[in-house]
């Protein structure tokens, strides 16, 4: 039952004791002595029943809720474990991705070193001078 229709079955409710032949006093020393006929009179009044009858209907829907809520306990675990294969698998694969990428950018930088042009030069230096006395 929707919480509007609840708080309107609650609250929206005429005037309870229009029929006072109750109202006699062996009648109410028996309600203040008797716990069992208070509960019976109180029990009786339609706005007790109707309330009543939303808390049993409150009850039914919270236990139906439940229910729904212990039935997708487990397929909620199992799309964690999912989510966690995906992520472990992605993460290593993005992993082994940046390693690489990584390694290909040390040997760059490692060949663009000044040292590392200096050496390429003193070997081509070294080539062409080679080549020269050859021709001679």
């Amino acid at each position: 039952m929707p919480w509007a229709a609840v708080k309107k079955a609650i609250f929206n409710y005429g005037p309870t004791f229009n029929n006072r032949s109750w109202c006699r006093p062996e009648e109410l020393t028996l309600l203040l002595n008797d716990k069992d006929a208070y509960n019976s009179f109180l029990h009786s009044l339609d706005e007790v029943k109707r309330l009543d009858m939303i808390s049993a209907e409150l009850e039914k829907s919270t236990i139906y809720e439940s229910k729904k809520n212990l039935a997708k306990e487990s397929e909620i675990a199992e799309l964690k474990t999912q989510c966690m294969i995906i992520k472990n698998t992605e993460l290593a694969d993005t992993k082994e991705k940046f390693e690489e990428v990584d390694k290909r950018y040390m040997e760059v930088q490692a060949n663009s070193s000044p040292s590392a042009f200096l050496q390429e030069l003193q070997v081509a230096a070294n080539e062409v001078d080679e080549d020269s006395e050859n021709l001679h």
